[in-house]
């Protein structure tokens, strides 16, 4: 038997190829596969992971949690050194607290200005490490680099002759401690 042609049959082939179950899970399968491919993001390298971090909003609440700790212990230092002085010049009649109140606060004191030391040392220096040449844009990371050297000069080298006391250079983190607050505030 001769088939006979009718006009419009090859779009009614078609309608049903479009409508046929299998063929339609299968082309919607393929589609889904493709966009999950776009829309898949790249496995991150713990590198760049570490890099994001130091970026990130809980990382300047870290560190900023270490810097009020540190603004607090440096406050508590100046008192003690400054009723010390008061009672040297004869300010105080007794030195307030009494060493026997408080032994080992000198030696505490300088042994948390030491741990602070490394702890921002080695902030700066991962810093600088991770985000290269991203970490000299920020002027808060000069200031940062410019305190830890300093306060690693008055560690390691005699600063009898600087015209100020280290103590007050090292209070210069509390421009990134202000920077901290704003940036949690805001986020």
């Amino acid at each position: 038997k001769e088939h006979v042609h009718f006009p419009g049959e090859d779009e009614t082939e078609k309608v049903s190829d479009a409508l046929d179950t299998s063929k339609v899970l299968s082309r919607l399968s393929k589609l889904t596969n493709e966009s999950e491919k776009v829309n898949e993001k790249p496995e991150l390298t713990n590198f760049q992971r570490l890099q994001l971090f130091l970026q990130s909003s809980t990382f300047d609440a870290i560190i900023s949690a270490v810097l009020f700790t540190n603004v607090m212990l440096l406050g508590l230092q100046l008192q003690f050194e400054g009723s010390r002085i008061g009672y040297s010049i004869a300010y105080y009649p007794e030195k307030v607290p009494a060493d026997r109140d408080w032994p080992g606060i000198q030696e505490g004191l300088h042994i948390a200005d030491h741990l602070f030391t490394v702890i921002f040392t080695a902030d700066v220096v991962l810093r600088i490490a991770c985000l290269k040449c991203s970490f000299w844009k920020s002027p808060m990371n000069w200031i940062d680099t410019g305190v830890v050297v300093l306060t690693l000069a008055t560690v390691f080298l005699d600063m009898s002759s600087l015209p100020i006391d280290p103590i007050f250079l090292r209070l210069l983190r509390l421009g990134k401690l202000a920077r901290a607050f704003r940036m949690i505030i805001l986020s």
